[in-house]
């Protein structure tokens, strides 16, 4: 069985979208960040159409 591995890197980008989203719907910075990281698994593991 053969596992791919990805790589998810935090950069000046993500983190400026997490701190907007902070702001906008006051949620502090680790649920955003876990709230980004599980959008981003979902994209990345969804079946291909």
């Amino acid at each position: 069985m053969t596992v791919k591995r990805k790589t998810i890197t935090l950069e000046v980008e993500l983190l400026d979208k997490v701190n907007r989203i902070r702001k906008k719907e006051g949620r502090s910075f680790s649920n955003m960040v876990q709230r980004i990281i599980t959008e981003w698994l979902d994209e990345l593991y969804a079946p291909e159409t």
